[in-house]
């Protein structure tokens, strides 16, 4: 099954005195889970939480897209977990914290507004409506990564930040002879990234670790990558 719905009902029962979830997933499948009774538990299921936030009721959820995954059982439908109670309010969150940088979730927005036919660009993204109509999103496996539009051939885009990993960073060799210090750089979905891990006394577990964007979707480019750009976009046109 697909891993987001719209909650088209939703009831509380109290089967054997143990209280039951149940949510009617896109107006026919209904998908049940059983709240926890461990504290602990309870403070990191996000329904039970949601629930306790909503006057005990889950009359909140209706309507709502719900990012979540299901099994199938002999009983029925089971909820395996819940990651958003409100895919669309809290994608809209990250987009205001996030405030035009790029980023990333697993939240699949990117198939939500596919599925609602929102059009597709040519390289297959898709563009925001008003007020984030200078965002795009794009599904990179597993996430969707989110990216200004509207950024001139100066700046870090989709298109050119794998031709300067490749060029200047794919080859990357640490060379600082430190045999409890590792440096390496890796292309992440949005940017080239460095990451660092210091180790114990010769190799033993790793003591900290640090990571940093080298170059990120949006940054705007060195004088050396500009150059480099533009020498392979005359190479192009030669062609």
């Amino acid at each position: 099954m697909k891993n987001f719905y719209r909650v088209t009902a939703a009831k509380i029962s109290n089967p054997k005195g143990h209280l039951k979830f149940s949510l009617q997933l896109d107006g026919n499948t209904w998908a049940s889970m059983l709240a926890p009774n461990k504290a602990s538990d309870k403070e990191y299921n996000r329904l039970y939480q949601f629930y306790l936030a909503h006057n005990r009721t889950l009359d909140y959820l209706v309507n709502k897209y719900v990012h979540l995954w299901v099994e199938k059982n002999e009983y029925g439908y089971e909820i395996k977990s819940l990651h958003s109670c409100d895919m669309v309010a809290d994608f809209k969150g990250l987009l205001d914290k996030h405030d035009g940088e790029p980023f990333d979730t697993f939240i699949p927005i990117y198939e939500l507004l596919k599925a609602k036919r929102y059009p597709l660009n040519p390289d297959g993204s898709i563009t925001l409506r008003p007020p984030y109509s200078n965002l795009d999103i794009y599904r990179e496996r597993e996430a969707v990564i989110c990216y200004r539009n509207d950024l001139n051939e100066g700046y870090a885009t989709r298109e050119n930040l794998k031709l300067i990993y490749d060029h200047f960073y794919a080859n990357y060799k640490d060379d600082d002879n430190n045999p409890d210090r590792v440096t390496s750089i890796f292309l992440g979905r949005f940017a080239i990234r460095e990451t660092t891990k210091r180790y114990h006394k010769t190799m033993g577990g790793v003591e900290s670790s640090s990571c940093f964007d080298i170059l990120k979707l949006g940054d705007k480019l060195s004088d050396e990558h500009l150059k480099f750009l533009s020498e392979i976009q005359q190479l192009i046109e030669v062609k």
